[in-house]
């Protein structure tokens, strides 16, 4: 048995679990061995957005043909989620690699609720109102391997959600429109994605950079017209035997009719820590952080030599354009974390983060794998 990474998305975008949770990437470039492998992790998760709870995951491993001497195993999973605040979700994917992996899909669906709260853009920074979003929705992705790192491919993704409110905030000047609180999306999207990371679980040198648009329109099966542009970019640099170097920077851009919870939500995928999800929203958002990670010597013994210390930092914003935004209006962030590594076969981390924000913004991550 093996643990796998996951980090389980802060809130619904649009799906609640994605299928990169639910069918982890496998470190090898082919099976380990011939015939069925399996890997399966409960994994502690908390957050200032959703609170405290459980995750897990498993998944099936196998060549989709015994020939392919070049491709990872196919995997196929199934997983969910709940925390203390009711919020729950569970879904099930798939990740294909053909023809000597020159072609990759990846596809999955979801069903869950979440509650916390949300902030129109035009309130961004205020406590918002409490929300239940329920979601369903399936998404599916094809990408093509144009070099040694980098794929090219397209996505289509489906979803119907609703918002459910307290009596008492129906009528909030602060709550979601009423044409917000049942929408269904469709969208044809592009992919594009380079990769030269030496290990997907705790890379010690590569960068990852990772562009997606995605085109939602009523001709693909929804209701709303708008364009979702996300792009980040991850680089690792090893200054010593057990030191690493991270940073991280994002872009969020969003255009025509979204539903507010649609728009660029400030702290989702560790961007930054700290932040509660919903409260800083608005058409774009940018980040930018930085993370120092430090392996505890192996000579302090098989317990303590398990250890690690990370510490980090990172500013971003929220509005409603790019050249609106002014550095009375930057959120900066910061703090520091335990590592506890799970594995040695796959460098895993049990991760424990305590990061504070601005306007008393602060809160507890608990996770298995790094944040970004």
């Amino acid at each position: 048995m093996d643990l796998t990474a996951v980090n389980p998305p802060e809130a619904p975008a649009p799906l609640p679990l994605g299928p990169d949770q639910l069918a982890p990437v496998h470190t090898a470039r082919a099976p380990s061995r011939p015939g069925l492998d399996f890997i399966a992790a409960p994994i502690p998760i908390s957050s200032p957005t959703l609170g405290t709870g459980l995750a897990a995951v498993a998944a099936v491993l196998f060549p989709i043909s015994k020939d392919d001497k070049v491709s990872p195993p196919t995997t196929v999973g199934v997983g969910g989620l709940y925390t203390d605040n009711h919020s729950w979700a569970f879904g099930a994917a798939a990740r294909l690699y053909l023809s000597e992996d020159r072609w990759r899909l990846l596809s999955g669906a979801a069903r869950g609720e979440f509650r916390y709260k949300l902030s129109l853009p035009e309130l961004a920074g205020t406590a918002g109102v409490p929300i239940r979003q329920t979601v369903k929705g399936l998404t599916a992705e094809l990408l093509r391997r144009v070099s040694s790192v980098l794929f090219v491919g397209a996505r289509y993704t489906y979803a119907d959600t609703a918002i459910g409110l307290n009596a008492s905030d129906e009528d909030s000047e602060s709550a979601p429109p009423p044409r917000d609180r049942s929408v269904r999306l469709a969208a044809l999207g592009l992919r594009i994605q380079t990769d030269s990371r030496d290990s997907t679980f705790y890379p010690r040198r590569g960068a990852l950079f990772d562009l997606t648009t995605d085109f939602y329109e009523p001709s693909f099966g929804g209701t709303r017209t708008y364009q979702s542009y996300k792009a980040s970019f991850n680089a690792f640099f090893s200054t010593g035997e057990r030191v690493v170097l991270a940073v991280r920077g994002s872009l969020c851009d969003v255009r025509g009719d979204a539903p507010v919870y649609a728009l660029c939500l400030f702290g989702m995928q560790g961007d930054l820590r700290g932040y509660e999800v919903g409260r800083y929203i608005d058409r774009t958002m940018w980040s930018a952080q930085a993370e120092y990670r430090w392996r505890l010597p192996e000579s302090l013994g098989s317990f303590f030599g398990r250890f690690g210390l990370v510490g980090f930092a990172g500013v971003g914003e929220v509005a409603s354009s790019f050249t609106d935004g002014g550095s009375r209006d930057l959120l900066a962030g910061g703090g520091l974390g335990i590592r506890y590594l799970l594995s040695r076969q796959n460098p895993i981390n049990f991760r424990i983060d305590y990061a504070w924000g601005k306007a008393g913004n602060r809160g507890l991550h608990v996770g298995v794998g790094e944040a970004f």
